[in-house]
């Protein structure tokens, strides 16, 4: 069948995946081979039997997980290679050792076998188009991670689409609700996403979406491993071998987590369940060469009390979105559950209780967004290449164009043949269309021309509607014709014709105002824009000179992603996107340090990347394509250290005076190192980690800007105050001077004056950007000290020379001399000559060396303008 609409939608999820298609107009789920299930494990394992080694995908190496996990505990010289939970290193420089294939795969190779597997299932054709599915919270570099696992797994084109806008459209479809605000929650087994939604007449757009990419069913099983398991193992137990070792602890802790899923399952219909070892399972011994055996009662109550607070995380997560929304739980006509664990009763109980009891149930939370991801697959063009490529060329090939998913009952559809794909065919100087909908509807033969003819349909409201065409000849035969058929969603449509951007999209700039590199939005790539979508910023200069030819100048560009709050923050507490180099290669002619440059980001529907730097000094433009980067972690250790030292910036920063939120952020970043402690040598227990202190240091940093405020303003008084009275004290001796001094001063006044009224205007800007009116309090703070040692220069220039000297030996160990020696050579000098009627000029020379000895950190990272 030649398709002219991709039509295959794939949920490729952290613990369990699934692929759908549409078919006669339904969507059906197509199942695994052998076990006959909606769905199959995300799990990818490689055996070696005898001398060959194969790779199992999906059941097949699920069933051999436990029995790995536990001989990986208790056999130091074992080595399993059953991986799960890949997806959450998605995008990262994270890789999976196997001896058995003699090579390391990353997670993006591990989700191309699972993609091939969810592929193999589709007997009749060979799928070269997909829709993916992934998580609303998911960066760039896990999308663009999940699009190269696309084609490592054989397809020729990939797009992808939120999982909460996903099953949104399943959703949708089927329902008779088509107005109101909606809430999908996604508690998968490893990312809770929420979106919400806008539907109007049945056409629904994405009003905003968060979640947390480390939040899922995964935190569920280790929260009852840690809190539950290990302290009946303390306790009855000698184990500090495995206390005291991360390595062991991890092998420890995934030891028990099969059967914890099992049982954690088992407590949705239950209200209390065992955690028994039967005899003669083998777990290993404790350090007294006792065989470890558990029997522990789990009742409801205690699931309850070790899960709550992850739920509630995703409950306050919920909230916080529908707040800065400015609606309510009873704003919402339902909220529409995804993923496994939203079938436990305690989730859904405080579902209702906190947010909304509008819960929708109908929909199986384990293929709704797969059966979303192909509803939407209906409505997307298979691109024009891959069907060039596929064409019959046997048949008459046709151009149809309609919209794809309509609200309406009736929709117009052009048809007309492609001439130049006859291949030779002679047609009929008589030829008739004919396009219908199974047997219910028609529009008989009609006479068509071949150069085009808009025929109207009729839709069948809430479904797929799949039609046929067939063209016949003058006789009555019906002709070869491709594509022959084309599907138009009713009832439901997505508003946005592309992604909805998560995070905002910004740039690193160094503001020498303020002396940060901060993190700035860039205009039009703002979070829930919906691409394609393009962004410009031209607010920035160059920090050096661009010399053409010159490989060595270099203009830095890093781009990166931030959440809400994070504008004005320090740039490194942000996600790293990726760097736009531009060097003096890629310039005609000379840039001038400080010129200005206009970018313009691109952004197109499938979120690929681009940016244009254009040089109005020489006007040119430079294209520049956005590779975008894999994240790198840092070891435990270090993250450890960089915990440690956000509680000492806290401590500094918040000190007496915001007591609670001190307690707080330190509360956070202490509970960070405890689960750090806890299974610090697991990849994605590290990024968890990172994850959480970057939060906590976006919110110090704030802090740190907030508690600034009062303290700039207080100098810039301090330093206005002393201004105003060295000019009152000169004013007042301006009988003693002489024409010359007196019109100079004259000159100083006027200057003072022109402050004053800068600083007046400045206190009634204060409430419009704070951000803004701390930049200008700096500004002219440093212009009234310029003032006042230009000023005092004038009237005293040697002592000020003098004075400034003293000053810079008394401070000689706080500052970070380029050449420690020289400068306390030049400062000695300039002393022993103040010392002996001294030369003005010779001290000046003096003072513009010792300068050039002042660190001076060379910048190549884009100026904020000022």
């Amino acid at each position: 069948m030649n398709r002219i609409k991709i039509d295959y939608g794939i949920d490729l999820g952290t613990t369990n995946s699934a692929i759908a298609k549409i078919m006669h107009g339904n969507v059906k789920i197509l199942k695994s081979d052998f076990y006959q299930k909606d769905t199959i494990p995300s799990c990818v394992g490689f055996v070696k039997v005898k001398d060959k080694c194969s790779i199992l995908v999906g059941d097949e190496a699920y069933n051999q997980l436990d029995r790995d996990r536990r001989l990986t505990f208790y056999k130091s010289d074992y080595h399993s290679e059953i991986f799960i939970e890949f997806k959450r290193t998605m995008g990262t420089d994270k890789t999976y050792p196997s001896l058995y294939m003699n090579r390391n795969y990353t997670s993006e190779e591990l989700s191309a076998e699972v993609l091939k597997k969810l592929k193999s299932f589709e007997k009749d054709e060979v799928i070269k188009s997909i829709i993916i599915t992934v998580p609303a919270k998911f960066k760039m570099n896990q999308k663009e991670a999940t699009v190269r696992a696309a084609k490592l797994a054989g397809f020729e084109y990939c797009e992808l689409i939120q999982e909460p806008v996903a099953a949104s459209l399943a959703f949708g479809l089927d329902s008779e609700i088509k107005n109101g605000y909606w809430i999908v929650f996604d508690f998968g087994g490893g990312t809770f996403d929420v979106a919400l939604m806008k539907v109007e007449e049945g056409i629904m757009n994405v009003i905003d979406t968060d979640g947390d990419a480390f939040l899922g069913g995964k935190n569920i099983d280790y929260a009852i491993i840690d809190e539950i398991l290990i302290p009946y193992f303390k306790n009855n137990y000698n184990l500090n071998s495995v206390w005291s070792n991360q390595l062991k602890l991890e092998d420890f802790r995934n030891e028990w987590k099969g059967m914890v899923e099992y049982k954690k399952i088992e407590l949705s219909i239950k209200d209390t369940v065992y955690l028994l070892t039967e005899l003669g399972e083998d777990f290993g011994m404790d350090d007294d060469n006792n065989p470890l055996e558990l029997d522990i009662t789990l009742t409801k109550e205690e699931f309850e009390r070790v899960v709550r607070p992850i739920f509630q995380k995703a409950i306050d997560i919920t909230n916080n979105l529908l707040s800065r929304n400015k609606l309510t739980g009873n704003s919402l006509e339902t909220v529409i559950l995804v993923g496994g664990p939203t079938r436990t009763p305690l989730l859904r109980q405080m579902i209702m209780d906190q947010i909304t009891p509008n819960i929708d149930t109908h929909k199986d939370p384990m293929t709704v967004v797969a059966e979303g991801a192909a509803l939407y697959a209906s409505t997307v063009d298979i691109p024009e290449s891959i069907i060039a490529n596929n064409r019959d060329n046997k048949a008459i090939n046709l151009q149809i164009k309609f919209e794809s998913s309509s609200v309406e009952l009736n929709e117009f559809v052009s048809v007309k043949i492609n001439e130049n794909c006859l291949n030779n065919i002679q047609l009929d100087n008589n030829l008739f269309l004919e396009i219908s909908r199974g047997t219910g509807w028609s529009t008989g033969k009609i006479p068509f021309n071949p150069k085009g003819e808009v025929v109207e349909v009729k839709l069948e409201p809430n479904k797929a509607n799949i039609f046929e065409i067939n063209i016949y000849n003058s006789r009555g035969d019906r002709l070869a014709i491709s594509p022959n058929e084309f599907t138009i969603l009713q009832g439901f449509k997505q508003g946005q014709n592309g992604a909805t951007l998560p995070y905002y999209i910004g740039i690193e700039v160094h503001d020498d105002i303020l002396n940060r590199d901060e993190f700035i939005p860039i205009k039009g790539l703002e979070k829930n824009a919906t691409t394609p979508i393009t962004g410009i910023e031209n607010g920035c200069r160059t920090p050096k000179v661009l010399r053409p030819g010159i490989s060595t100048d270099i203009i830095n560009i890093p781009i990166y992603q931030g959440d809400y709050y994070n504008v004005g923050t320090k740039a490194f507490y942000n996600h790293y996107i990726a760097n736009i180099r531009i060097t003096g290669d890629d310039v005609p002619a000379l840039i001038p340090e400080n010129s200005p440059i206009n970018l313009t980001f691109k952004i197109k529907r499938d979120e690929q990347m681009s940016v244009s730097a254009y040089f109005p000094n020489i006007d040119y433009t430079i294209e520049k394509a956005v590779e975008i980067c894999s994240t790198t972690l840092p070891e435990s250790n270090m993250i450890l250290e960089y915990i440690d030292q956000a509680i000492q910036q806290a401590e500094y920063i918040l000190g007496d005076s915001h007591p609670e939120e001190k307690i707080k952020i330190t509360k956070e970043l202490n509970d960070l190192k405890i689960k750090l402690k806890q299974g610090g040598s697991d990849y994605d227990r590290q990024s968890q980690v990172m994850e959480g202190l970057k939060q906590q240091q976006i919110a110090i940093d704030r802090w740190e800007k907030e508690l600034e405020l009062p303290k700039m303003e207080k100098y810039l008084e301090d330093v206005y105050d002393k201004l105003e009275e060295l000019i009152d004290k000169l004013d007042s001796e301006k009988e003693n001077m002489n024409d010359q001094l007196n019109s100079k001063l004259n000159q100083f006044t006027l200057a003072v004056k022109d402050i004053r009224d800068r600083k007046t205007k400045l206190s009634k800007d204060k409430n419009n950007n704070q951000y803004n009116y701390m930049r200008s309090i700096k500004i002219l703070s440093d212009e009234i000290e310029q003032l006042y040692f230009l000023i005092l220069d004038f009237f005293a220039g040697i002592q000020m020379k003098t004075a400034l000297l003293y000053q810079l030996s008394e401070n000689f160990n706080t500052i970070n001399w380029t050449d420690p020696q020289k400068a306390n050579y030049l400062i000695n000098k300039g002393l022993r000559m103040s010392d002996n009627n001294p030369d003005e000029t010779e001290l000046l020379i003096i003072l513009q060396e010792l300068i050039k000895l002042m660190p001076y950190e060379t910048q190549s990272k884009l100026l904020k303008q000022n």
